[in-house]
């Protein structure tokens, strides 16, 4: 789909999302901070065969109620999703499921395979990218009365809400691994990059989102990213 065909549709994106995305990048992925998250993590699977790093939580903690009060952060491993937000009509809580994050970027397979984890950028951009898709929720929490949570998977591909947060998280995620936005742009056409790489998200991306029937809307939604490309 080129992006010349595709109408503009209005994404939900503004200066406080900007700067926890910003500052969240900064600090986790930091070769000093990176290095002493992979060390609690290692240290933390080998005594308890549990994947944790106070780091980690207390970043993102501090970073996101930086800009936004009465927000706490929460590790929930048994949820079946990466992460939640709710609106708690006071208050708000962002979960993240660490273990599916883990499994989903390689690390757990490591940590089982060797009993330790040489290289994490990759989790944390997971992480990071956990985030951002829930604070774009709590955009969409601050538009409408309230947000419907959504338990169906066929629900969860045809829900706007999801999309739109899932399109900012596959773009912020290929900017992350170092993409430029003309490369990101071919890889959302083709689903490969120029070398023939087929990142999970993208090509699990192409797998379910065609046969939806909010596929064009979802396009609409990352190119809207896309066109966010410098503050992402």
């Amino acid at each position: 789909m080129k992006i010349n065909n595709v109408l503009s549709e209005k994404v939900l994106y503004d200066d406080k999302l900007k700067s926890i995305l910003y500052s969240l990048k900064t600090k986790l992925l930091n070769d000093n901070i990176s290095e002493k998250i992979k060390t609690e993590i290692n240290f933390n699977w080998q005594k308890t065969n549990e994947i944790r790093s106070i780091t980690l939580v207390t970043i993102i903690e501090n970073v996101i109620s930086k800009y936004i009060d009465n927000i706490s952060i929460t590790v929930n491993n048994h949820i079946s999703e990466f992460g939640y937000f709710k609106d708690l009509d006071n208050s708000y809580e962002l979960g993240l499921n660490i273990l599916a994050l883990a499994k989903e970027s390689g690390v757990l397979k490591s940590l089982k395979l060797k009993d330790k984890i040489s290289y994490i950028d990759d989790f944390l951009i997971q992480c990071i990218d956990a985030v951002l898709h829930e604070m774009v929720h709590y955009l969409q929490s601050k538009t409408r009365p309230k947000l419907v949570k959504v338990y169906s998977k066929n629900d969860y591909f045809n829900d706007k809400d999801e999309l739109m947060s899932f399109a900012a998280e596959i773009t912020s995620n290929l900017k992350s691994q170092g993409y430029t936005k003309k490369q990101a742009m071919d890889i959302i056409q083709k689903g490969e990059d120029e070398e023939g790489f087929k990142s999970s998200k993208i090509l699990n991306l192409y797998k379910k989102m065609p046969k939806v029937k909010n596929w064009k809307t979802f396009m609409k939604y990352i190119y809207g990213y896309l066109e966010k490309w410098d503050d992402l």
